[in-house]
């Protein structure tokens, strides 16, 4: 031990490692994102025949941003990519009426972003905020870009109060 710490990096075995399963959930990524939406698939079922689940969530789109912002980051994909990537997902994101509110539904198709579950998750829709930032941070969009998607987003409408609160089945 060190006073203070200090964190070791991995060994170059386990740094391989590391990157083998990097790339492998890229490939997932690149496989699986439709490419007139920019929208990746939430989950796809592998074995004798493969089942692309096209629905996902705000939750699925923020592991998208992080897995763009970190495989460029790591240098599996270049700047330009990573920007068009971001952009295209940004320029895609699906918006509903939620009681009259403008705000992303609970789930959505990533191909032709039609609503499957109406509704509102705030949970999700935090963590797609936060993962939107960190895409900000990282230089792949513009901060303005990222203050109009939230702005498109009546909020309010989730915090009565102040307290969060999400709308699902009703």
């Amino acid at each position: 031990l060190t006073d203070p710490v200090l964190a070791r990096g991995p060994d170059a075995g386990e740094r391989a490692r590391l990157m083998a399963d990097a790339r492998l959930a890229w490939r997932f990524i690149e496989r699986f994102t439709d490419p007139a939406t920019g929208l990746c698939a939430g989950t796809v079922q592998q074995g004798r025949t493969r089942i692309v689940n096209r629905e996902a969530t705000m939750w699925d789109l923020a592991s998208q941003l992080h897995g763009i912002r970190v495989a460029r980051q790591l240098a599996l994909i270049g700047a330009d990519e990573a920007r068009a990537r971001v952009a295209l997902l940004v320029d895609n994101l699906p918006l509903a009426q939620v009681d009259g509110h403008p705000l992303p539904p609970a789930m959505f198709r990533t191909d032709d972003k039609a609503v499957v579950t109406p509704g509102f998750d705030i949970c999700d829709a935090g963590r797609f905020a936060v993962a939107l930032d960190a895409t900000v941070a990282a230089g792949l969009l513009e901060r303005e870009r990222a203050a109009l998607v939230l702005a498109g987003w009546d909020l309010a409408a989730a915090l009565p109060g102040g307290r969060p609160y999400s709308h699902v089945l009703g």
